[in-house]
């Protein structure tokens, strides 16, 4: 097939021989023959290279399409997934009626339980100060016996630790693996919340203190934002690249 290399968009930071540029149809290694890829070396990785569900049969990327044929293309590559998971569902109905929920449950609501505890745990702060103004007005309401500034680390010294966290976990999982990321990324959650329910002190100031740094420790470890990036290289390889591409949007 021949080939068309252009410049990736300005501003855009492209795939490596992806179809920012032009190469996603090049057989490889690229050069003249024989260096050039045969047509049986370039099927036993077609299946890899060129997903069925991302190019066309004559190895177009689907998003190189024009608009008619990129609809009819995506609705074509949707409905065949979504046939093949109503096959799946129903002959796991056939053996045990529940095998689905517990399957949702196992591969959707635990897996998601992270998610939706480090967003409450985001998001409450807004929801407690009303009522930590309720039962201490002289620190939250007032800020007679307490610091102003330190009262304001609380809404945003999370987001800080997140924004660390996102480095640091980056390190962890590219140097010493991403199964051991997730792991600390688990515990320290798990360490932050009895931080975040334990934590006191003899003096409300001391005490807005120690809550404002076990979000710090909180965020700084543990957030979706670090598990999304680890937990992706997780997926199976069979699991469907165009449909991950409409997944995560």
């Amino acid at each position: 097939m021949a080939q068309h290399h252009h410049d990736p968009d300005i501003g855009e930071i492209p795939v490596p021989h992806g179809p920012a540029t032009g190469d996603e149809a090049t057989g490889y290694p690229v050069g003249p023959p024989p260096a050039e890829a045969s047509e049986e070396e370039r099927a036993v990785f077609g299946y890899l290279t060129h997903p069925s569900d991302s190019y066309t049969p004559e190895g177009v990327y689907w998003a190189d399409l024009p608009l008619g044929q990129r609809i009819s293309f995506v609705n074509k590559t949707q409905n065949e997934e979504a046939a093949k998971e109503f096959k799946a569902v129903g002959s796991m109905f056939k053996k045990d009626p529940l095998s689905p929920v517990g399957w949702y449950f196992r591969n959707a609501v635990l897996p998601g339980a992270g998610l939706g505890l480090e967003g409450y745990v985001l998001f409450s702060i807004g929801n407690l100060t009303p009522l930590f103004s309720a039962a201490w007005p002289t620190c939250w309401k007032t800020a007679t016996v307490c610091t102003e500034n330190w009262l304001a680390t609380v809404t945003y010294l999370e987001v800080i630790g997140i924004m660390v966290g996102q480095v640091t976990v980056g390190i962890i999982g590219d140097w010493i693996g991403r199964r051991w990321g997730l792991i600390q990324d688990a515990s320290i959650m798990f360490l932050g919340l009895v931080m975040l329910t334990a934590s006191w002190g003899t003096t409300l100031q001391g005490w807005v203190i120690c809550y404002a740094f076990s979000l710090f420790f909180y965020g700084r470890f543990f957030s979706a934002r670090h598990s999304f990036p680890l937990s992706s290289f997780f997926l199976p390889p069979a699991s469907s690249s165009l449909s991950l591409v409409l997944a995560l949007g």
